[in-house]
């Protein structure tokens, strides 16, 4: 199912600016109040407004939102969200100057259509709010045909000023599948909750309605109206309100149902907190709105409407606080709710993982909580919700105090208690552990910790996040789930003169080095992408006083969040085997940099391996649970010494790219303050990243003959078996040797190379190595053989004129499978092994 089908489902939409708005199924509904958004992680949400459960049954044994859809927690999951416009962000940052001027200017248009062939929109205003022309000429409405639906009723949200800070226009046609339709914000900003509607009368009481019908229908009677863009917003538009006010009586006129009533109560609460006065109106029939009244009697709707707001009851100030918190509020999961929600209203957010813990929204990625922030947070909310408690008790002193003038006193008291008693536990260690704990669950808090760093051509920066494709420059996602940033800004035509000849110092030959430092350039454009596609790592190799630490060091600091530096023995054999704890800190990270590992020691090749291919890895950080990562690095060994490699297969030396560091600088060449030269140009050195991703997107890595070269080399020289095969071995298909003859010559081989015992391997090493460097085991009647190798004749080989001679080997051999007249090339202490 699409979201797109799940909308259909429903005969009534209002969209948002962050989703749309749709009839409950749960309860009966006047006007819509169920929520549906797209999440940032891309899952379609529910919310109800009224507060109907969206899983579960109602306390009263109603079915919730999915139930009453026939739907399931699985079934929503599966919605697919397609091509959506809305997405479930929050900002509250005003929109710009130059927003608000093309705004200006959208709406002057609007207002001119209106006035030279409206008369549809004239009609509508008329008929349903009770607007003559005047007044909508008055209050700048407009008649739009472009934005889709059919012809529109623009409502222009200004605020008292009159600066136009918004829009939600309104369908004339009966087919259209949205009602009312909401600007679309700008970029990185919002438009404005709440636009403000000058009547003519002037009553002294401002009304406050839900969404601008209601708004312009009290407005046609002649009041002032605030009137808020969505029932769900009323716990954040107060501070507005306040200001528009002005001091005045406010009147909520909240809708006949259960939506309207939380819409009431939750503003009113916010209200009370600042001091205002509060006056509450519900229409007088259950399920109508202002303008579902006035439709039953228009010509008497104007005189009820006054009256109505002349004795509309004023909500005390205890009472409409106490109002805010029902039972369900007063619970442990609301606690965690309310902790949820603090994170939010700073900006921020959290997230939570078994594996790894709690992350922290924090300048657009992800930080692992490691100072126990959410426990302090969940302490300041608890310590909100106790002051919160006093600050009733003491106004419920008051009343006390003056007589009791409601006689409300007794109710309350019982009340205020009851939150006091609960804001005490919240404010314990255990009430603490519990709104932590309760917190880990929360859908939307809760994720996998494989989800986090999964867009690895993304690189977060200060001033947005790379798209390492093309190298544009995106806005701040936290759906993206990124946990490190390079903290610089962004900017594509920045240069790093110094680095660049830097690279040209340390590969100096033009000959030689040809195309390195280009290489070097789309290699680590290639780290940082995150991508593994080339399975390889780089040995930087090179004696020393060469620009090899000046290098990683450069990009350790450049790139400093996204590079994890691990002892080289992370990569070498170990004792126990097995794949090392430490390869946990390695998850997420772009660059793995490794120094100056113990000269002759075995590396641990199957973990090489692991590393830089796409297989899961199993770890796990310390007193965490285990879990699974693909690694997104590409590893830099950087060494004085060539790292020692047993094997010679294909997997392994296909990974392997040598990069010789072969420049010396001597001492009056040294210029110690290159590092704090180079740093200076990070902004440059970041740019120079990231044309090399896009290369290597575009083109690969490319190795240059050099790499390709000194690789090769490499391999060859590293083979512990080099001079024994080939050598005292050739490779031949048609040939076979024996298994015990072969082992013999390897022992024979080792005491004239003066191997010491402990690098001499076993029979059962030996042979894998044969196997692995292309012989064919097999087993015969007199035991294991080889097929595809042969010892070496004299014409294979150049003679080596200062060895003795060696008398050829009698040509009846005792074993029937060793029928080769084969004759050594190497000295008389092997041709015993024969």
């Amino acid at each position: 199912m699409t979201l797109d089908d799940l909308l259909g489902r429903f005969a009534e939409i209002v969209e948002e600016r962050d989703g749309w708005v749709v009839p409950c199924p749960a309860h009966s509904d006047s006007r819509p109040s169920l929520r549906v958004a797209v999440s940032d992680a891309g899952r379609v949400l529910l919310k109800c407004r009224a507060g109907c459960p969206t899983g579960r049954r109602t306390p009263d044994d109603e079915p919730g939102v999915l139930e009453a859809l026939g739907m399931s927690w699985t079934d929503l999951d599966a919605v697919e969200p397609g091509e959506v416009r809305a997405r479930a962000k929050s900002t509250d940052k005003p929109a710009g100057p130059a927003a608000v001027a093309a705004l200006a200017a959208d709406l002057d248009r609007w207002t001119a259509n209106l006035i030279s062939g409206g008369e549809q929109a004239y009609d509508y205003a008329r008929d349903r709010f009770g607007l003559d022309a005047a007044d909508c000429e008055r209050l700048g409405l407009g008649f739009a045909v472009g934005l889709g639906g059919g012809p529109r009723l623009v409502v222009p949200f200004r605020d008292e000023l009159g600066v136009p800070r918004g829009y939600q226009a309104r369908a004339l046609g009966q087919d259209a599948r949205v009602r009312w339709l909401g600007a679309k914000s700008p970029d990185g900003a919002s438009w404005a909750k709440v636009g403000w509607l000058p009547g003519q009368a002037g009553w002294a009481e401002v009304l406050v309605t839900e969404g601008p019908g209601d708004g312009l229908t009290a407005c046609a009677v002649g009041y002032d109206v605030a009137l808020v863009r969505g029932a769900g917003l009323a716990g954040s538009v107060a501070d507005d309100i306040v200001r528009m006010a002005h001091g005045r009586p406010i009147v909520i006129c909240g809708d006949a149902d259960l939506a309207g009533d939380a819409f009431a109560r939750t503003l009113a609460a916010e209200l009370a907190k600042r001091g205002e006065s509060v006056r509450k109106l519900r229409p007088p029939r259950d399920g109508d709105d202002l303008t579902d009244w006035r439709a039953r009697n228009p010509a008497a709707f104007a005189s009820d409407l006054t009256r109505s707001v002349a004795s509309a009851p004023v909500l005390g100030g205890v009472a409409a606080r106490l109002d805010a918190w029902t039972d369900a509020d007063l619970t442990e999961v609301a606690s965690a709710r309310r902790l949820r929600e603090h994170f939010e209203a700073a900006g921020s957010g959290v997230r939570y993982s078994p594996e790894a813990g709690f992350f922290i929204l924090e300048a657009g990625v992800w930080r692992p909580d490691k100072l126990d922030g959410v426990r302090t947070a969940a302490q300041e909310v608890a310590h909100a919700l106790w002051e919160e408690a006093a600050d009733l008790a003491r106004e419920l002193e008051a009343i006390k105090q003056a007589g009791d003038p409601a006689g409300e006193a007794k109710a309350l008291a019982a009340r205020v208690g009851k939150l006091k008693g609960f804001a005490k536990n919240a404010n314990t260690s255990r009430g603490i552990d519990a709104m932590v704990r309760e917190l880990k669950a929360l859908r939307g808090v809760a994720v996998d910790f494989e989800a986090f760093d999964r867009h690895h051509h993304l690189l977060a920066v200060r001033n947005g996040v790379v798209d390492l494709r093309s190298g544009e420059l995106l806005a701040q996602d936290p759906g993206y789930l990124l946990t490190r940033r390079v903290d610089l800004d962004y900017e594509p035509d920045a240069t790093a003169p110094r680095w660049e000849a830097f690279l040209r110092e340390i590969f100096p030959h033009r000959s030689k080095h040809a195309g390195l430092p280009d290489y070097m350039r789309r290699l680590v454009g290639y780290g940082i992408t995150g991508s593994t596609a080339e399975q390889c790592f780089a040995v930087l190799w090179g004696k020393g006083a060469n620009g090899k630490s000046v290098l990683t060091d450069t990009l350790t600091e450049v790139f400093r969040e996204h590079t994890v530096t691990t002892p080289f023995s992370t990569f070498e054999e170990r004792g126990s085997g097995g794949i090392p704890n430490d390869l946990a800190a390695l998850k997420g990270s772009r660059l793995v940099m490794a120094a100056e590992g113990e000269q002759g020691r075995p590396m641990a090749e199957a973990v090489l391996k692991r590393v830089t291919g796409r297989d899961l890895i199993a770890a796990r950080f310390m007193r965490r649970e285990f879990f699974e990562f693909r690694p997104s690095f590409l590893l830099l060994l950087a060494t004085n010494f060539r790292p020692q490699f047993r094997g010679q297969d294909e997997g392994l030396w296909r990974r392997v790219k040598l990069i010789p560091f072969e420049r010396y600088f001597a001492p009056a060449e040294r210029d110690h303050k290159l590092g704090d030269k180079l740093l200076a140009e990070a902004q440059g050195i970041l740019a120079w990243a990231v044309r090399g991703a896009v290369e290597w997107y575009r083109d690969g890595l490319g190795d240059p003959p050099c790499i390709v070269d000194a690789t090769k080399e490499y391999r060859q020289t590293s083979d512990a078996l080099a001079g024994l095969l080939p050598g005292i071995f050739i490779y031949d298909d048609e040939g076979r040797i024996t298994g015990k003859l072969a082992y013999d010559a390897y022992l024979a081989w080792t005491d004239e190379e003066n191997l010491p015992s402990k690098e001499r391997w076993t029979r059962r090493t030996f042979f894998a190595a044969l196997e692995e460097r292309g012989a064919t085991k097999k087993k015969g009647r007199d035991g294991v053989y080889f097929e595809g190798i042969r010892r070496a004749r004299q014409p294979d080989a150049v003679p080596d004129h200062d060895a003795p001679e060696i008398p050829e080997e009698p040509r009846t051999p005792p074993n029937p499978l060793a029928h080769r007249q084969d004759v050594p090339i190497t000295g008389p202490s092997l041709d015993d092994a024969f």
